[in-house]
C-alpha cells in the first residue's frame, strides 16, 4: 500500500511498498516489503495517509 507522512505541508516519507502500520502507543511502527521498518512518532501535525 501507499503511505505518506506529513508534517503539515512538509511531506516526511512517501513509499509505495508499505505492508503494515502498527500503533506502539508514542509511534506508529511501518513496515516495508524489503522487511525494513520504520517508526513515525506521534506529534501534533503529524498525518500519515495510507492509500
Amino acid at each position: 500500500m501507499k503511505i505518506a507522512v506529513k508534517n503539515g505541508e512538509e511531506i516526511l516519507i512517501s513509499r509505495e511498498d508499505a505492508v503494515s502500520v502498527t500503533d506502539k502507543g508514542g509511534a506508529y511502527e511501518v513496515m516495508y516489503a524489503d522487511e525494513t521498518g520504520q517508526l513515525v512518532y506521534k506529534g501534533e501535525g503529524v498525518e500519515i495517509i495510507l492509500a
